[in-house]
């Protein structure tokens, strides 16, 4: 490479740099991990988000999947009222595949609340908000 190239590659890191570290701290505040429509619409109930993106192609996630609320102490008809987040069907999947990587499927599964948070530690480790949520979820904390 030489030196004009070298010049222009610092240039346009130089420039771009700005953008990043604001996209950096955007995610450190909200906590969010970088999902593209949740701090649109923030953390709330399951019932309460799917009525705002009715219509739109977007999906709602129950932070702490549904099917833990027995193992939980809750009626399953509960975890509707679950923290969740309003997310894009691929991220849906991210999520869904994360909780299957994590815990896995089953009509013979049943877990802990202790598995259940250790499972929510790993899906949302990059995730900062999310994991606070399903905290209060599964340990009332």
């Amino acid at each position: 490479m030489c030196a004009d190239e070298s010049q222009k590659a610092v240039q346009v890191v130089q420039e771009a740099l700005p953008a990043a570290q604001s996209t950096i701290q955007t995610v450190a505040q909200d906590g969010l991990g970088g999902l593209t429509r949740a701090s649109q619409y923030g953390i709330n109930s399951y019932n309460y988000l799917r009525t705002q993106v009715a219509g739109t192609g977007l999906q709602v996630h129950h932070i702490v999947e549904q099917r833990f609320a027995p193992a939980l102490g809750y009626a399953q008809r509960q975890a509707n009222w679950f923290s969740s987040v309003v997310v894009t069907p691929g991220e849906h999947q991210i999520f869904t595949n994360l909780w299957r990587n994590s815990i896995g499927y089953g009509t013979s599964l049943t877990r802990t609340p202790s598995e259940i948070w250790q499972a929510a530690q790993y899906v949302y480790r990059g995730y900062p908000a999310l994991l606070e949520a399903a905290q209060h979820t599964i340990l009332g904390q």
